[in-house]
């Protein structure tokens, strides 16, 4: 056992997790100077792929992200929301994900909160290269395109709609793009990536519609354009988040197929910072203690990472003698004639 705080009032320990591959917001990059860097290729050209880079539905198998396009190397680094100073749109965001082309110096933030036991969640980004006249994108509402947790099999699906500006003939026009996206857990296993070497994987199957539409008389009426469809392959890895992703090229009208040959984008992660192993989860820090004739209630709100909690009660604050209790809720009710008890010390132990 691995003791992060003991306090009066709450404390917590890390304890063994089970081997089944599951992706938690653990595994997320969710803490500001966290990194990880990225070969891809150059922006604007296309890649032959087939089921030897992306495989196939099921597992166990192999996915080898040794090799592959070095065209460009893109870093990606988890910074404080006010970080180029476009934090204004996103304020419910808790960091950002700033990206830097290493050949450009171009950069792009992400808006992002990791929530424990829900996902990471997805406030919009700020991006020049997507549109110079307005490059602050808020996505409305917020949407979760990672959940927590994702296992073998998990499906969910995410939506927002956003606002941009699109350039044609010569004119600026106001454009409405809604996004939906439908995502699969299909295939599991083991990835092995440069520098980086072997871990356990979930490979993750999106497809990802961008219904455009166009205010042409800037009179707020927008008008369908076309439906665009994009295919990605997503893996998660343990300890690395995503860590490779191959996308199709983008295509109208339909979804491109789940054996495309040609790749808009191929990504392979080989460097980075995130801690290996299980975050310790974090301190109860508000224990509520309510009695009324012979029963006490102890009540507190869950603690990120924690999947259960311990509680305890001793006649000394040292808690050197102690009467230990478990419990998965995040309340516990104690039954017995309080009058007969002088002095009582509570404490709750959140575990993982």
């Amino acid at each position: 056992m691995r003791y992060l705080s003991i306090l009066i009032l709450s404390g917590s320990v890390a304890l063994p997790v089970c081997a089944q591959t599951t992706i938690t917001s653990q595994d997320m990059f969710n803490a500001i100077g966290q990194y990880y860097r990225v070969y891809t290729n150059y922006s604007g050209t296309e890649v032959s792929v087939s089921t030897a880079d992306y495989g196939n539905p099921g597992g166990p198998q192999l996915w080898d992200f040794t090799d592959g396009p070095d065209d460009r190397i893109l870093d990606f680094d988890y910074v404080d929301v006010a970080d180029g100073s476009h934090n204004g749109d996103f304020p419910l965001a808790a960091m950002a994900e700033r990206k830097t082309d290493s050949i450009s110096g171009d950069q792009a933030w992400m808006y992002l909160t990791q929530d424990a036991g829900f996902g990471r969640i997805n406030f919009g980004f700020y991006d020049e290269l997507f549109c110079s006249l307005q490059p602050s994108t808020p996505f409305q509402p917020e949407m979760v395109d990672f959940p927590d947790p994702i296992t073998f099999g998990s499906s969910w699906s995410a939506s927002t709609t956003f606002y941009t500006q699109m350039f044609s003939l010569g004119q600026w026009y106001p454009t409405r793009i809604i996004y939906n996206a439908q995502c699969t857990a299909d295939g599991y296993g083991l990835i092995n990536l440069e520098n980086l070497g072997f871990g356990e994987c979930l490979r993750v199957q999106e497809v990802a519609s961008y219904d455009i539409a166009v205010d042409l008389f800037g009179d707020g009426t927008y008008y369908s354009l076309e439906v665009d469809y994009l295919r990605t392959y997503y893996w998660l890895m343990e300890d690395h988040g995503i860590a490779a992703q191959i996308s199709s090229r983008q295509l109208a009208n339909s979804a491109p197929p789940q054996n495309f040959t040609l790749a808009s984008s191929y990504v392979r992660m080989f460097e980075t910072n995130h801690p290996s192993g299980d975050l310790p989860p974090e301190a109860v820090n508000d224990l509520a203690i309510t009695w009324d004739s012979n029963t006490v209630l102890l009540s507190w709100t869950p603690a990120a990472y924690a999947s259960e909690y311990r509680v305890e009660y001793s006649d000394t604050p040292e808690f050197i003698t102690t009467t230990e209790l478990g419990t998965t809720a995040t309340n516990y009710l104690l039954d017995w004639d309080v009058s007969t008890v002088p002095l009582r010390f509570y404490r709750v132990i959140s575990i993982n």
